[in-house]
C-alpha cells in the first residue's frame, strides 16, 4: 500500500480538522477517546506547542476539555484525553523560552477550568477497581499531568490520600514511573518539589522530601511498585549530589 506522508506545515490544519470533527460528536465517547490519541500523536511531528498557532491551540483545549466533560469515567476516553493533555504540558527537550511560555499558558487555563481536580476524580474512581492493575496506563498520564500542572508535592499528597483504595500499589507505582519519567527529563520537577506532606504533620521539599514519601508510600509487596520506587530514589540521589 501506499504510505501518506505528512509534513510539519500541514500538521496544525490537520489537528484543527479533527478537533472540528470530534467537538460534533461530543457524546461518542469511543470517537473522543480516539480522536484524543491520534491528537496526541499528531502533536509529536510539532517540535514545540509553542510553534502553533493561538487558534490551534484554542479549539484543541475546547476539544479536549469538552471530551473530558462528558466523558470523565469512560476508561479508554480518560486514558487517550490524559495521554493528549500529557503530550501538550510536558517539557521536550532543547525547546525554547516561546514554548515554555505557552505550557505555562495552557497549564494556567487547565487549572481555571478545575482539571486537576477532575484528573484526581477519575484516578480514584478507576483505583477503586479489584482489577486496578489494568489501569496503570491510564494512571500513569492522569498523574503526570497533575504533576504537570500542581506539582509533584501534590502528586504524592494525592497518592498518600488513596490509600485505602484497592488498585493503590497500581496507582503508586504509575506515580512514580511519571515522576521518574518528568524529572528524568526535567531535574526542577524533583529539586523544586514542595509541601509533601509526611506521617506526623511534618512538610517536606526537594529530592529528599520526595525520597522520604516513597518510604512511606512502599509499605506493599508488590514488585512493579519496589522496581519503580528504587528507580525514583536512585533518580533522586544523582539530583542530591549535583
Amino acid at each position: 500500500g501506499r504510505t501518506l506522508m505528512v509534513s510539519q506545515q500541514e500538521v496544525p490544519g490537520m489537528l484543527e480538522l479533527m478537533a472540528q470533527a470530534m467537538l460534533a460528536h461530543p457524546q461518542d465517547a469511543l470517537l473522543q477517546s480516539r480522536g484524543c490519541h491520534c491528537l496526541a500523536l499528531l502533536m509529536r511531528m510539532v517540535q514545540h506547542v509553542g510553534d502553533l498557532n493561538q487558534a490551534c491551540l484554542t479549539i484543541i483545549m475546547k476539544t479536549v476539555l469538552k471530551a473530558y466533560d462528558s466523558h470523565y469515567e469512560h476508561q479508554s476516553a480518560v486514558r487517550d484525553v490524559s495521554f493528549l493533555l500529557r503530550s501538550l504540558l510536558e517539557p521536550r527537550h532543547g525547546q525554547d523560552p516561546q514554548a515554555e511560555w505557552a505550557q505555562k499558558q495552557l497549564a494556567q487555563h487547565l487549572q481555571q477550568e478545575g482539571t486537576h481536580r477532575q484528573l484526581e476524580s477519575s484516578t480514584k474512581h478507576f483505583c477503586g477497581f479489584v482489577d486496578a492493575r489494568r489501569f496503570a496506563e491510564l494512571f500513569e498520564n492522569t498523574l503526570a499531568c497533575i504533576v504537570l500542572l500542581n506539582g509533584a508535592g501534590r502528586m504524592l499528597n494525592f497518592l498518600k490520600e488513596s490509600a485505602d483504595l484497592q488498585g493503590h500499589p497500581t496507582l503508586c507505582a504509575a506515580g512514580m514511573k511519571a515522576l521518574f519519567e518528568l524529572g528524568s527529563s526535567r531535574s526542577s520537577v524533583l529539586s523544586e518539589a514542595n509541601g509533601i506532606l509526611l506521617d506526623g504533620g511534618i512538610v517536606a521539599q526537594g529530592c529528599q522530601g520526595v525520597q522520604a514519601a516513597l518510604r512511606q508510600l512502599v509499605r506493599h509487596p508488590d514488585e512493579a511498585l519496589k522496581q519503580a520506587a528504587v528507580l525514583l530514589d536512585g533518580l533522586c540521589d544523582a539530583l542530591s549530589r549535583q
